[in-house]
C-alpha cells in the first residue's frame, strides 16, 4: 500500500517483509494521510495513473535480505536456506522494488526511524513476530553466504556487506553452489 500525506507532502512506498502493512496502517492514522494504490504499488505506476503529484519526500523501509530469508525458513517452511536463495536467483526476484529518496532500516526500529523521517511521532507495532527464528548468521553456511553475496546485489547497494567482499567472489561460487544444491524443486 502506498500512503501519501498531503499535509506534510511525503509518500510511503511499501516493500515486502518489512512490516509494511502495520506501517501503512499506522501512517494512515496521521492527519492528512490517504491510501493511494495497491499494497506494493510503485511510484512510476502512481505517477502514470496521475494518483498524486510529486512529493517532497518518498521513503521505504528495507530489511537485511538474509534476515528475510531466515524468517521465511522459520515461518513453518520445510525448505532450507538454499531453496530460498536458489529460488530468488532463478526467478531474478529483487528484494526491493522502490528507489525512494530516503531509506529506513528495519533493523534500527521502524517506529523511531520513520518518526524521524516524517517529523511526527508514530508507533508501529510488530504484528507477526517469529519466535522460532534464529539470526541469519546461525543458519547460513559459508557456501550460502558466498552464494547470497554473489547473487543479491542489495547486500552491497544497501550497505549490508562491505564492497571489499565483492572482490573475493568468483563466478564458480555460483556454479559450485548450484551443483551442490540445484536439484531441489523450486516452487513459485
Amino acid at each position: 500500500m502506498a500512503v501519501i500525506n498531503i499535509d506534510k507532502n511525503w509518500l510511503y512506498l511499501a516493500e515486502g517483509y518489512t512490516g509494511s502493512r502495520a506501517t501503512a496502517e499506522a501512517l494512515l492514522k496521521l492527519p492528512g494521510s490517504i491510501n493511494v494504490g495497491s499494497h506494493h504499488e510503485t511510484w512510476p505506476s502512481l505517477k502514470k495513473r496521475g494518483v498524486c503529484s510529486i512529493p517532497d519526500l518518498t521513503f521505504s523501509v528495507v530489511r537485511h535480505p538474509l534476515d528475510i530469508i531466515a524468517t521465511q525458513c522459520a515461518k513453518g517452511s520445510r525448505h532450507p536456506v538454499s531453496h530460498w536463495l536458489i529460488r530468488r536467483y532463478r526467478h531474478r526476484d529483487p528484494f526491493y522494488f522502490h528507489r525512494p529518496n530516503k531509506i529506513v532500516r528495519y533493523e534500527r526500529g521502524i517506529s523511531p526511524e520513520i518518526s524521524g523521517v516524517i517529523e511526527q511521532n508514530i508507533d508501529i507495532p510488530i504484528r507477526f513476530p517469529t519466535p522460532t527464528k534464529k539470526p541469519w548468521k546461525e543458519i547460513f553456511t559459508k557456501g550460502d553466504y558466498k552464494f547470497a553475496c554473489s547473487t543479491i546485489p542489495e547486500l552491497f547497494t544497501l550497505g549490508y556487506v562491505d564492497w571489499d567482499v565483492k572482490s573475493t567472489l568468483r563466478a564458480n561460487d555460483i556454479d559450485n553452489y548450484l551443483k551442490e544444491h540445484g536439484d531441489q524443486k523450486i516452487h513459485g
